[in-house]
């Protein structure tokens, strides 16, 4: 907690907030297979956000590595992360970076739930998803492609048609060419047109559209975004999830504009 709070720090020069939050995670097969060595079952996940500079996809790539720094000669040696790394792995967890340049940068770590000396990890949920009809559309948009492709995905294999965009504008173009669109999926963090700016175009033209929000960075940093909080998954989020949320938010009624 130190060495994250300090790196935290250290990224917003001009002040910022340091935002820490703890939560009960799942995950599931879908999710351990694309992450090897996270084992499916219950964990607690502690988050270390800020809002401070961000790091480019190079640094993060990088940032567990021991001695690496980008921070001034003398201003560090380096192994704060890599430490923070190897408890993690020593733990049976695993931490996950997300950060956006210039907006902050959000640190997930999950730890395995302890269940008792004769519990496991893992546990059986035979409960049915709640599946959508193919007549229900979908605009999902994401401007990371890797993120888009594997959502769009997840609302296939639970029954939805899917649109795909990669930023606002596409999403803009979308609506206009599929009115039948019922609810819009959307990162809250992309460039040029953010996810809440983004809802206030759709919903100004389509005044019936449901939104559902996806962020790397804890709710607490949405606040005063003009977003609805209860309306927004923290990734990474299982496929079920995904689908009671989805479900919860087209069978609501609608609670008038979100402008």
């Amino acid at each position: 907690m130190l060495n994250l709070a300090v790196n935290a720090r250290d990224a917003m020069p001009n002040g910022g907030r340091l935002i820490v939050t703890t939560e009960n995670a799942m995950i599931d097969e879908s999710y351990s297979a694309q992450n090897p060595g996270v084992q499916p079952g219950e964990y607690i996940k502690l988050s270390v956000a800020d809002t401070g500079e961000g790091m480019k996809p190079d640094v993060v790539a990088r940032a567990f590595d021991p001695f690496f720094t980008t921070k001034p000669m003398g201003k560090g040696t380096g192994l704060g992360l890599s430490q923070v790394h190897g408890f993690v792995k020593q733990s049976n967890g695993h931490i996950k970076i997300y950060s956006e340049p210039g907006l902050g940068t959000n640190i997930s770590i999950l730890f395995p739930r302890f269940l008792g000396a004769a519990g496991a990890n893992s546990r059986s949920d035979d409960a049915e998803l709640p599946l959508g009809k193919p007549e229900e559309m979908m605009l999902v948009v994401d401007d990371d492609p890797t993120a888009l492709k594997l959502t769009a995905l997840a609302a296939r294999e639970l029954g939805y048609t899917v649109q795909e965009a990669g930023g606002g504008a596409a999403a803009i173009g979308v609506l206009r060419a599929h009115p039948e669109v019922a609810l819009l999926v959307t990162d809250v963090v992309m460039p040029e047109m953010d996810g809440a700016q983004l809802t206030r175009e759709a919903v100004f033209r389509r005044h019936d559209l449901k939104v559902l929000y996806m962020t790397g960075f804890p709710r607490a940093m949405l606040l005063g975004q003009n977003i609805q909080i209860e309306n927004v998954l923290t990734k990474p989020f299982t496929l079920r999830q995904f689908a009671q949320t989805v479900r919860k938010i087209l069978d609501s009624p609608i609670k008038g504009t979100r402008r």
